[in-house]
């Protein structure tokens, strides 16, 4: 994984050896990508992980969350994120999105003003 991916909260696997613990980014800096990015993996999204997070099954292998009007659906078999604005319904719109990690949900969450704690 690269420094550049990584924003702080981020949620990350770090592993050595055969030691391995998830954790969660609190500061990037010289020192972590000079010893530390080479050994933190992203988590992968799963809908074990999204049902954790309130994330309701509403079809075979898709997943959805409704945060204030916005509708965040997740297609496991195409590893599809969406979200659709329903508070409008003028204006409905819709964003498609490649999400495999779970970094990259909480970018996405964040990117739309949604303050969500991911929890593994």
């Amino acid at each position: 994984m690269k420094a550049n991916e990584l924003m702080i909260g981020d949620l990350v696997k770090i592993s050595k050896g055969n030691w391995s613990e998830n954790r969660q980014v609190g500061l990037i800096d010289i020192e972590m990508i000079a010893e530390s990015v080479y050994l933190a993996d992203p988590i992968p999204l799963t809908a074990e992980i999204l049902e954790k997070n309130g994330w309701e099954n509403s079809a075979p292998d898709v997943w959805q969350k409704e945060y204030g009007g916005l509708v965040f659906y997740w297609e496991n078999g195409t590893r599809r994120f969406g979200m659709n604005d329903f508070r409008h319904l003028q204006e409905q719109w819709e964003i498609h999105l490649r999400i495999m990690h779970t970094h990259e949900l909480q970018h996405a969450l964040r990117l739309c003003g949604i303050e969500h704690e991911i929890t593994l």
